[in-house]
């Protein structure tokens, strides 16, 4: 067929007209059963008129004939439906160019078993469909159609349509009528389903119907097992496939694993045309025993991640690009866009139930009381805590107004509170952290710590309170601050509150130019006492005394104990005539003679007197000169004695004193002591305490209290303070290299932890010694802390940054607050011996002192005990947990290379046997 054939063959002059009409008729309905279109049917039309004008006019006049061939023969050639004439034998008797190029693209072989078809007249006609593969990028598909021209001739009239585009035209309109059809019915389910949770199944039933699916499943995530659950399944009525349908059900899927698994870790839709190829596991076992054959999935997606999948399996085949299998492919993505919101909805309710269940329980098993009211103080819910906390059940809160558990005085301010919140959103409290009573029913008070909270919801507010009962911790800390601004023996304010009282009392004189007495009176037999009849004769004596001096006092007056037998009074508005009428009246007093234990005895003491403005403003000047005054009487014996002047010997003594001791220290007169602190729970002793020593040349020892305040007047606790670090910086290393790490603790005074050189001084020494910073501590009394509170914030901080461990010295007699105390950088708070000497025959001391242990560990701090004089004192701190212990029952304070001594005896007990 690569030459063009002649229009017609010499044998064909004898075919009739009729004959190529009958063609004519054959062929035109076989191309109108076919998807020709109009233009290809008018040039079969053309065709079958050249046929009859060829035939019948064969007897015509040649030149008529060459003429009527040559207006058609273009036509013919021209036409773009192959068209041909053909012998019984499928040979051609003539074609067409459209003809021909078909042929050459492979649709010969079609041809001829056409032919061959319609020569055993099995059929009238054939029409035949075929794809051909030209090249490899040549692919197409035609319509061949023959058809018997006349039975006595034998000619067939075939003819070759190019359908490609109008069969893809068809199978696109095919698949957007099943996506149409789908989506209908989706839409459908969607509008009559009441709840997203009926919807589900509606939608599996509707999509497997319509599809000709068996079994429909929908799967979600279980995130607690990170597996795929199956919540719904469908399966047609004549389906018969209930194992497979109980194995879905019941099996869990893992990610990756069969068609759910697949889907699940790829995010996108699968089919799987052919389930015996794929490695679906167990359930594509089954499935195949039941006669599944294709299935598909598609995901649904929550937040870019797949929560579920929906799955369908079938009996028949489907290839997954024929248009039930596009329009299945479009109408998943409708689908899951709406499962999806539902699948989201549930979790997201999920999760809020999951929420509130179990803040329901946590707020059951809470310690602090949780009452919860709404914008007319109406209590709406209370847990437990609350109902134990403040007696009421329940039943007898909810509903009832907030203000029954106020007292009297806090429900109106309450009432106008919230008022006042709700119309214009100002807070006239704070919220949080407010400390106030709450009333119990048996109308008792509770002391209660609440942060309140609001809540909006569904158009309204609610407002809970969460209460903490306090009132426990607060009369302990009461106590703690009581006791440390008090004697425990007489109950007098001690020196720190004095001290305190005495300031105010200046401020007051000097705002309002009035006069102010200050007395200091010691006892004049009291060691008498003591000696003789023993410690607890001279504490009672102390406590008569307390108890006859507050007798002759104005409630104005403040009365104190400053120590062993030195008691002080302060007289506000009080000159020198009051002054000393109430020292007289006091000396009336102490003569009469004291009863202990069933003896009398008498007991005289001795009051020096300093007055406001006369002999000084501030309160050290007036303490010391009230002190100078009271060792002018006790040397005179006059019962009391005014300050002056003449008697204070104490400036030219400041004098020698000054230039004594600066030449101390450069002359080797201080030394070091060192006193051990024990381990409770090991035994070991790893830290000692530094004390400085003054051994004069002429004047003997002079204990630290009798040159530290001079140096720190002067100004030479500077260098005193450089030359005990040195030391025991320098004593540390000696130890180290004998095998003891120790640390070393110092004592710092207000001034010296106040001076602004203190810092760079000590980390110079650390660096130029090569020290750990961890091998030194320092100790600050919590009354020095209390001096310049945000000065001793600043330099502990820098310490403590720099690995110098910090420690509170004589804790429980400053007045410092614990809301401070949390603040300070500091590693060990240290117990006053006054609290811890007295501990084994004082309820009130032990109580103390275990209360102090509880707060430091409460606080992460170490916890030092000093003082301890007694077995039974040791063993008390050791059952109450307190870290490390001091005093004299256990080691005095040793110089160094007697500590040495003590440690070696110390560790050769340890490693002795039991």
């Amino acid at each position: 067929m690569g030459v063009r054939p002649p229009l017609v063959a010499a044998g064909s002059v004898a075919l009739a007209a009729g004959v190529a009409a009958a063609g004519l008729a054959s062929m035109w309905a076989g191309v109108s059963a076919g998807i020709a279109t109009a233009a290809i049917a008018v040039l079969l039309v053309l065709l079958a008129a050249l046929q009859i004008s060829f035939f019948v006019r064969s007897s015509g006049a040649e030149s008529e004939r060459a003429a009527e061939t040559g207006q058609y023969r273009g036509v013919f050639h021209n036409a773009p439906l192959g068209m041909a004439i053909l012998n019984p034998d499928a040979t051609t008797v003539v074609a067409n160019e459209a003809y021909a190029l078909a042929s050459r693209r492979g649709a010969g072989s079609s041809l001829r078993e056409a032919v061959r078809l319609l020569g055993n007249g099995t059929e009238p006609r054939v029409r035949h469909y075929a794809t051909y593969q030209a090249s490899s990028d040549d692919e197409w598909q035609a319509l061949i159609t023959v058809v018997a021209l006349n039975e006595g001739s034998g000619l067939r009239l075939a003819t070759i349509e190019d359908v490609t585009e109008a069969k893809r035209d068809r199978e696109s309109l095919q698949a957007s009528e099943a996506q149409l059809s789908l989506q209908t019915a989706t839409v459908e389910v969607l509008a009559r389903s009441e709840h997203p949770d009926t919807a589900i199944p509606n939608l599996l039933r509707t999509l497997g119907e319509h599809g000709g699916w068996t079994v429909a499943a929908f799967w979600t995530l279980d995130s607690s097992d990170h597996v795929m659950r199956c919540r719904h399944t469908w399966a047609a009525a004549e389906a018969n496939v209930p194992d497979f349908v109980a194995m879905t059900e019941q099996m869990p899927v893992i990610d990756g694993r069969g068609l759910v698994g697949s889907v699940w870790h790829t995010g996108e839709p699968t089919w799987l045309a052919d389930i015996t190829a794929a490695s679906e596991g167990n359930r594509a076992t089954r499935a195949q025993r039941e006669g599944l054959r294709t299935a598909f999935a598609f995901p649904l997606l929550v937040g870019g991640t797949v929560q579920g999948v929906v799955e369908f399996w079938g009996k028949q085949t489907y290839d997954r690009e024929d248009a039930f299998a596009l329009g299945m492919t479009a109408v998943s993505t409708h689908v899951a866009s709406y499962l999806s919101h539902d699948l989201e909805r549930h979790r997201t309710e999920e999760r809020m139930q999951i929420s509130e269940e179990r803040f329901r329980a946590i707020t059951e098993i809470a310690q602090d009381a949780i009452v919860t009211m709404d914008e007319t103080s109406t209590m709406v819910s209370v847990n437990r805590s609350a109902e134990t906390m403040l007696g009421y059940s329940r039943e007898e809160m909810i509903g009832k107004s907030v203000t029954m558990l106020m007292p009297e005085n806090l429900r109106e301010p309450h009432a106008h509170a919230m008022q006042r919140y709700l119309l214009t959103g100002a807070k006239h409290i704070r919220w949080d952290g407010l400390e106030l009573p709450a009333l119990r029913k048996d109308g008792s008070k509770v002391l209660v710590h609440i942060s309140l909270a609001e809540f909006k919801q569904d158009g309204g507010r609610t407002f809970t309170a969460y209460m903490r009962d306090i009132t426990e911790q607060k009369q302990e800390e009461s106590a703690l601050v009581y006791q440390a601004l008090h004697d425990t023996l007489t109950d007098l304010p001690n020196r720190v509150l004095m001290q305190e009282r005495l300031e105010r009392a200046l401020v007051s004189a000097h705002r309002y130019r009035t006069p102010l007495g200050l007395m200091f009176m010691d006892l004049d037999r009291f060691k008498e006492v003591n000696d003789t009849m023993g410690h607890q004769s001279g504490d009672a004596l102390l406590q008569q005394v307390a108890v006859r001096l507050q007798k002759s006092l104005r409630e104005s007056d403040t009365v104190a104990r400053l120590g062993g037998d030195e008691f002080a009074v302060l007289l506000p508005a009080t000159d020198e005539p009051g002054a000393a009428l109430t020292a007289t009246r006091i000396m009336e007093e102490m003569s009469q003679a004291f009863v202990i234990d069933g003896q009398k005895f008498e007991c005289g003491g001795s009051i020096g007197i300093a007055l406001y403005p006369e002999h000084g403003q501030d309160v050290a000047t007036l303490m010391r000169r009230a002190d100078v005054a009271m060792y002018a009487a006790k040397r005179s014996g006059s019962g009391y004695t005014v300050y002056s002047a003449e008697r204070d010997e104490a400036n030219a003594m400041r004098l020698v004193m000054t230039g004594e001791l600066r030449r101390a220290i450069d002359t080797g007169q201080l030394l070091l002591h060192y006193q051990p602190k024990i381990n409770l729970k090991s035994g070991e002793a790893h830290e000692v305490e530094a004390l400085i020593r003054w051994q004069h040349p002429e004047r003997g020892f002079i204990p630290p209290d009798g040159f530290i305040p001079l140096a720190e007047e002067t100004g030479l606790v500077k260098p005193l303070t450089a030359w005990l670090l040195s030391q025991a910086v320098k004593q540390h290393r000696v130890w180290k290299e004998a095998g003891f790490d120790i640390r070393i603790s110092v004592n710092f005074s207000a001034k010296t932890l106040h001076d602004p050189g203190l810092v760079e001084m000590v980390l110079a020494l650390i660096e130029r010694t090569g020290v750990e910073p961890s091998s030194l501590q320092v100790e600050i009394t919590e009354s020095a802390l209390m001096m310049n509170p945000e000065r001793a914030l600043q330099t502990l901080s820098q310490l403590h940054t720099a690995g110098i461990w910090t420690s509170i010295d004589d804790f429980g007699t400053g007045y410092s607050s614990l809301g401070y105390l949390k603040q300070l950088p500091v590693d060990e708070i240290k117990i006053d011996k006054s609290f811890v000497m007295d501990m084994a025959s004082s309820r009130d001391d032990a109580s103390i002192v275990r209360s102090v242990v509880t707060l430091g560990h409460n606080l992460g701090l170490q916890v030092v005990a000093e003082g301890v004089e007694n077995k039974r004192t040791l063993d008390m701190l050791a059952d109450m947990e307190c870290d490390l212990a001091q005093g004299f029952f256990l080691s005095r304070p040793l110089p160094a290379f007697e500590i040495s001594e003590w440690l070696v005896a110390r560790r050769t007990r340890a490693l002795e046997p039991r």
